[in-house]
């Protein structure tokens, strides 16, 4: 799932392929993605999570745009971008606070 253009979870195949430079500029993308958050126009659909952050991520080469967590954070259980240490997985939190 990606984020759509309403900010709600949709899938990949949904999203425009062409998006017109007027009406879609990095800033306007960038203003409608969350707090921690910002703008990516090619990698939305490979993130790294709570169970995931710290094994690589086999990424597809298709581009997917839409909101990525700020560089340190992972997607929590709830959707939102939080430090790793705050993730509920004990074994998660242990590894987190050794960084």
């Amino acid at each position: 799932m990606v984020r759509g253009p309403e900010n709600n979870c949709i899938l990949p195949q949904k999203c425009s392929l062409e998006r017109s430079s007027a009406a879609h500029s990095l800033d306007a993308d960038h203003a409608r993605c969350p707090p921690r958050e910002r703008f990516d126009p090619c990698t939305a659909h490979c993130q790294q999570n709570c169970t995931n952050w710290m094994k690589p991520i086999p990424c597809s080469r298709m581009c997917v745009p839409g909101c990525i967590c700020e560089k340190g954070l992972v997607r929590g259980p709830n959707e939102k971008c939080i430090h790793p240490k705050e993730c509920s997985d004990p074994e998660t939190k242990e590894d987190a606070l050794k960084k």
